[in-house]
């Protein structure tokens, strides 16, 4: 009997409820006695300049976005790096 191999959805929500159940639960365990941890996941924009216009985003409504000057609230590039290597470091499991 042969069995299939899941699809890359699929395999991305096992990954994610098994991170849950082993990291996220355990995680929450060690918070609720006190013990602080570093985050599993980060979410994190690395700009704000975006031309899509995407009717359900608000920043269609930030005229800043799309400025040079939004650029100067931009973090640089060398300090993604660093960011990435201190979480990696911290034990993040996701981006």
């Amino acid at each position: 009997m042969r069995f299939e191999q899941p699809n890359p959805v699929q395999r991305l929500l096992m990954f994610k409820k098994e991170m849950w159940v082993r990291d996220y639960s355990v995680r929450m365990q060690k918070w609720f006695s006190g013990i602080r941890s570093a985050p599993l996941r980060i979410d994190a924009e690395l700009h704000r300049r975006c031309n899509l216009e995407c009717i359900q985003c608000n920043r269609r409504a930030s005229p800043v976005d799309m400025t040079e000057e939004s650029k100067t609230f931009e973090v640089p590039d060398e300090r993604w790096l660093a960011i990435a290597n201190e979480s990696g470091q911290m034990g993040v499991k996701a981006w």
